[in-house]
C-alpha cells in the first residue's frame, strides 16, 4: 500500500503545524520533506537555512529532478535524519507518521532541540493510543509532567525539562484518517 503522496489537502494537519511554526519563529531549520517536497518547500519557504534528509530510494528519485530545476541540491542528504547534525539551537520537523515504539532513536538524539514530532498512535492495539505514546516518549526523555494547560486548539505540556506543544489528529479531512499525534518541543516559547 501506497502511503500518503502530499499533504496539501489534509486541513487539521497544516492547521497545526502552521500553529507551531508561528510560535517557534523562524530558525535554521532541518527537516524530512516526504513526498510533496514542494508543498514542503513552499511550506518553509522563508526559513533562513533548510537542510532536508529522506532515507527512502524511491522519493529520492523523485526529489533529485525537482530540485536540480530549482537550482537546490547543496542541503539536500539521502541519508537517515538522524545522522543530521544535531544543535539545540535548530528546528527538527520529524514528521515520521510511526509509532513511537519504532522512532526511540529519535526521540533520545533530538532530546533538548526544538522539534515537532508527529507519530502514528496505533489505536486498538496493545502498545498504541495517546497516553501510550505521550508516556512512552516521556519515559525515553527522563521527563515527568508538571502542569498541562488546555488551550482552544492544543495543549501545552510543561515537564520538568520543557514545553510541548501536543495535539491529536485525524490523519485525513472529514475524520476517517489514521490517529496521529504531534508533540513539538517549543522551549520557553510559551
Amino acid at each position: 500500500m501506497e502511503g500518503k503522496r502530499t499533504y496539501i489537502h489534509s486541513a487539521k494537519k497544516r492547521e497545526i503545524r502552521n500553529l507551531i511554526f508561528s510560535i517557534i519563529g523562524k530558525m535554521d531549520a532541518i527537516g524530512m520533506p516526504g513526498p510533496d517536497i514542494i508543498d514542503y518547500l513552499t511550506f518553509f519557504g522563508d526559513h533562513p537555512s533548510l537542510k532536508l534528509y529522506e532515507y527512502d530510494p524511491m522519493v529520492v528519485a523523485e526529489h533529485i529532478p525537482i530540485l536540480q530545476e530549482r537550482g537546490i541540491t547543496k542541503d539536500y542528504y539521502p541519508a537517515d535524519i538522524y545522522h543530521a547534525p544535531f544543535n539545540k539551537d535548530f528546528l527538527y520537523d520529524l514528521d515520521f507518521c510511526f509509532h513511537i515504539d519504532s522512532l526511540e532513536k529519535y526521540v533520545r538524539k533530538f532530546d533538548g532541540a526544538y522539534e515537532v514530532f508527529t507519530f502514528n498512535l496505533r489505536t486498538g492495539v496493545k502498545g498504541g493510543g495517546r497516553e501510550y505514546t505521550i508516556n512512552k516518549f516521556l519515559t525515553i526523555r527522563n521527563e515527568f509532567v508538571n502542569t498541562i494547560e488546555e488551550h482552544r486548539r492544543f495543549q501545552v505540556m510543561r515537564t520538568n525539562k520543557s514545553n510541548y506543544i501536543v495535539r491529536s489528529y485525524s490523519g485525513a479531512d472529514g475524520g476517517r484518517g489514521t490517529p496521529m499525534l504531534i508533540i513539538a518541543n517549543v522551549k520557553d516559547k510559551l
